[in-house]
């Protein structure tokens, strides 16, 4: 388990992990959705978590796209994500402490490492679990992260236009994925990360952000495929993830044209949501 877990998750939002199948062969983050009894085309989009301005190259076609839909449909409603309440998920429960979670000898280097890179101590979320902290440290590790998130921008974009804003999952749903990652995992992941095991995090970007800008998602999915997370993980994280994203598309897009952005690793893939939508009847198209 090394870096790429964290930048392959920048493709999801906001922990998400791709599943091991065969991508499409165009090259495209742009898809038309239309067919089986559609009266206006509908549009999906993947998305990467990042504010780089290489992942913001949106074509004409894409930005028609987004101004023509009447709708627009996230992961999550960003109007309804309420922070406070992301916390309390991410909490301990029966007054477990994080601190407990690691040896002391390990739980020492982890207070070195946090208050010598990230300048805060650890101690002071000793209410929350593992991944929280985890997330902090190899957020700390990717640098010259400016400028807003794809998916926040095209969200900011339809609000701005009056589109309706939908959202095709809960954030419990998504937290509760999380939790198919075991304890021994999760430890190791973090120690990974503070002891430079875990590779170099900007190299692995790079490269992503290389495939990402080409709309190129065999290469993607190929990239993705060379940290295994365990069937159970990946299947909480992305195969039951992208059923339940391409269910909920359909009444979204039977009301009017919704744009959708989700992670561009939903994408493809024998149960991506491309090929599950073409399952139900959809004619799904590269722009």
């Amino acid at each position: 388990m090394n870096t790429r877990f964290y930048a392959v998750a920048l493709l999801f939002f906001p922990f998400l992990f791709p599943q091991h199948a065969d991508a499409q062969n165009a090259k495209s983050l742009l898809w038309e959705i239309s067919g089986n009894g559609l009266n206006a085309p509908s549009y999906l989009y993947g998305t990467m978590h990042v504010g780089d301005k290489r992942a913001h190259n949106f074509s004409e076609a894409t930005l028609k796209a987004l101004q023509s839909s009447e709708a627009y449909a996230g992961e999550l409603n960003m109007d309804e994500v309420d922070q406070g309440a992301i916390l309390n998920l991410m909490k301990l429960e029966n007054g477990q402490k994080l601190h407990n979670q690691f040896q002391p000898e390990e739980w020492q280097k982890i207070e070195a490492y946090c208050q010598e890179r990230l300048h805060v101590n650890p101690n002071d979320f000793d209410d929350y679990n593992i991944f929280f902290l985890y997330s902090l440290i190899a957020q700390s590790q990717f640098k010259n992260q400016k400028g807003e998130a794809v998916d926040v921008y095209f969200y900011k974009q339809a609000k701005k236009n009056g589109k309706r804003l939908h959202g095709l999952e809960k954030v419990e749903e998504q937290i509760a994925a999380i939790s198919q990652l075991s304890l021994d995992e999760q430890r190791k992941m973090l120690l990974e990360a503070i002891s430079g095991k875990a590779g170099n995090g900007e190299k692995e970007l790079k490269k992503m952000l290389k495939y990402y800008s080409k709309g190129d998602l065999d290469k993607l999915l190929a990239f993705s495929e060379q940290s295994d997370m365990g069937d159970d993980f990946e299947s909480a994280l992305v195969t039951v993830r992208n059923h339940r994203m391409a269910e909920r598309m359909v009444p979204l897009m039977e009301a009017g044209s919704t744009f959708v952005a989700v992670g561009a690793l939903h994408l493809p893939g024998d149960e991506g949501v491309i090929a599950l939508l073409r399952g139900m009847g959809y004619v799904v198209e590269a722009r």
